[in-house]
């Protein structure tokens, strides 16, 4: 038991080495089918196949097991004729190529009338190796046209012209490629695929193409990958309008302003993120019922619109001087209005009391000067009294040549005080006035 373990380690051993220690892309077990492989000369082999036959399949398995058949360029099935080529991924990053020069079998020959003559046996045998040159001809496949060097610039790769694949990672946020390849033969021609003027997030295959004048075609593959991640943030930081009051909120999309008469609006905005870009459209000969639209663009494409929209209508911040100083004069007019009666009212009531006074001064000096004429029974006093309709006059009984003063004397200022004639009621009509005369 121990033996048999023993010889089969070794056994597997020595296909292990074999597969590690095999050349880059050595191949086993070829064949085609319909067909078969005239000749192999080192990587090429020649196959003739039926007269009208289509397609054609390849098989083929690789020593190494570490390396793979590139996608599309493996065993499978070919139209013909073709020139096929086989590419093989090798474990170092390398690539190996394989051509299968396919062509047909010649057509049989028909037969010749029996009143033909035969050619001579040297003919045919000139003609047969004349086909066989112009065969060989045909199955040599074309040259295979390399780069002399490729370059990317920002990025350093290690190229050779015979590895055609070569991959890089970038975090930053590249838009484009400038490549550079030259061709190993001038004449040939060198074409890079579009996308490298247009990178994306993700994965990016370029491709540069080597063609020459024989048909030959190799292809180079660059694996781009972009792991940055492009911003989608198309909100606004601030929004400003000189002269307008904007209570601004980067989720609030639509302002209505007080429209002043200004034909356009000075407008500063910033974007949340530095990338977007911030576009003004309708800020030209404004009017009441106008609307300025401000859009941003994020960075991978997302739009967003802020509105300001353009409604006249009362500002009160405006003219609240002019309204407070109305305020003011009306509250002061009111104020005269209110006090004003009260004034006139105190007036006349100041005015009533001064003419009761007098009127009770009046009537305390007639009763005082009662008093002091009833004191003097002796003397007598003479007045006569006119008036335009009778004229009365009395005459004392006893007259005095002269009159002592004493305390009990009468004045006569306040007698006169007392029948002044502005005392005398005006409302009389003046037809019937009275005019009283005193004498004494």
């Amino acid at each position: 038991m121990r033996k048999r373990f023993f010889a089969l380690a070794v056994i597997l051993s020595i296909f292990s080495f074999i597969s590690v220690y095999a050349d880059c892309g050595e191949l086993k077990n070829v064949g085609v089918s319909p067909g078969k492989i005239t000749s192999i000369e080192g990587r090429y082999y020649y196959v003739t196949v039926p007269n009208g036959t289509k397609s054609i399949n390849i098989s083929a398995d690789l020593i190494n097991k570490g390396e793979s058949f590139v996608n599309g360029k493996g065993p499978g099935k070919y139209t013909v004729p073709a020139n096929i080529e086989i590419s093989i991924e090798c474990s170092d990053k390398g690539h190996r190529y394989y051509y299968f020069k396919v062509t047909e079998a010649a057509k049989p020959k028909e037969n010749t009338k029996t009143n033909e003559t035969t050619k001579p046996a040297e003919s045919k045998a000139e003609e047969s190796k004349q086909e066989s040159k112009e065969e060989s001809k045909e199955s040599t496949p074309p040259p295979t046209p390399y780069l002399k060097g490729l370059e990317i610039k920002g990025y350093t790769i290690d190229f050779k012209k015979d590895v055609t694949k070569y991959e890089i990672i970038e975090e930053k946020n590249v838009k484009k490629l400038e490549i550079t390849a030259t061709s190993e033969n001038e004449a040939d021609k060198v074409t890079v695929s579009s996308n490298a003027e247009n990178i994306k997030t993700g994965t990016n295959n370029i491709t540069v193409t080597v063609t020459n004048a024989e048909g030959g075609k190799n292809v180079y593959t660059i694996k781009f990958v972009k792991s940055y991640k492009e911003s989608s943030d198309a909100t606004l930081k601030s929004l400003r309008v000189k002269g307008y009051d904007i209570d601004f909120d980067k989720d609030t999309y639509s302002y209505t302003l007080n429209y002043k008469g200004d034909s356009k609006l000075d407008i500063t905005t910033a974007a949340s993120d530095s990338k977007s870009k911030v576009e003004v459209t309708g800020n030209e000969n404004l009017k009441n019922g106008s609307v300025v639209n401000i859009e941003v663009t994020a960075e991978d494409g997302t739009k967003k619109s802020y509105r300001l929209v353009l409604q006249k209508t009362f500002d009160f911040k405006r003219y609240a001087g002019y309204i407070i100083a109305g305020a003011v004069i009306l509250f002061l007019l009111f104020l005269i209005i209110l006090f004003r009666p009260k004034k006139k009212k105190k007036a006349k009531a100041t005015a009533e009391d001064t003419s009761k006074k007098e009127t009770e001064t009046v009537t305390k000096g007639k009763n005082k000067k009662n008093k002091k004429i009833e004191a003097q029974p002796k003397q007598d006093v003479e007045f006569e009294i006119k008036n335009e309709q009778t004229e009365t006059t009395q005459k004392p009984k006893k007259e005095y040549d002269e009159v002592k003063p004493n305390e009990n004397e009468v004045n006569i200022d306040e007698h006169l005080q007392i029948v002044n004639p502005t005392d005398v009621d005006e409302s009389a009509n003046e037809d019937s006035s009275k005019t009283e005369v005193f004498k004494f």
